[in-house]
């Protein structure tokens, strides 16, 4: 077994769901830091769902709902969630503005 720390992903949000990551074939994956960072001046909600291979994002895998990241502030998740092979991070936010960063770690 290897256990590979990584930057599992960032990426502006917009209004859409967007797949921050996947976990790759014969791999489990740690997610360790759900980090949101807000550019603007007024607060936006973020979603973030941690998604089982073959469903949908849904309120049944959210992670964070609707939660309002402040003006030019950060939300932070630091609870440890396992992502099984196929198994994804959908995120999306109120408005334009929000930035998602992941970081855990891949066991293969």
């Amino acid at each position: 077994m290897t256990i590979t720390p990584k930057d599992l992903g960032q990426k502006a949000l917009t209004v859409a769901d967007q797949t921050i990551y996947t976990a790759p074939a014969l791999t489990t994956t740690t997610l360790r830091t759900v980090t949101v960072c807000n550019t603007t001046g007024g607060t936006v909600l973020v979603t973030v769902y941690k998604v089982p291979s073959g469903q949908v994002a849904g309120d049944g895998y959210a992670l964070m709902r609707d939660l309002l990241v402040p003006g030019r502030g950060v939300a932070q998740d630091d609870g440890v969630h396992v992502i099984e092979t196929g198994g994804t991070v959908v995120a999306h936010a109120s408005a334009v503005g929000l930035t998602i960063s992941l970081d855990g770690a891949e066991v293969t």
